[in-house]
């Protein structure tokens, strides 16, 4: 994945989880579902989930804060 990940153009691509990385313009939303855990909701439909250590990192890229 980490090979995957040095190869994408950063501007346009985000890991947000150690399985998943997306492409940040087909974010729909950010989700927060039970207790601490956050999704990411895709403009197709698909939600993943997004690791506790690059939530904050994802709403910054997303302009949530």
């Amino acid at each position: 994945m980490q090979q995957l990940e040095d190869r994408l153009d950063p501007e346009r691509f985000m890991r947000v989880h150690r399985s998943s990385i997306v492409r940040l313009d087909l974010v729909e939303a950010l989700l927060r579902s039970e207790g601490s855990e956050y999704q990411v909701q895709l403009k197709v439909g698909a939600r993943l989930r997004v690791g506790r250590s690059r939530r904050e990192a994802l709403e910054r890229r997303l302009g949530r804060r």
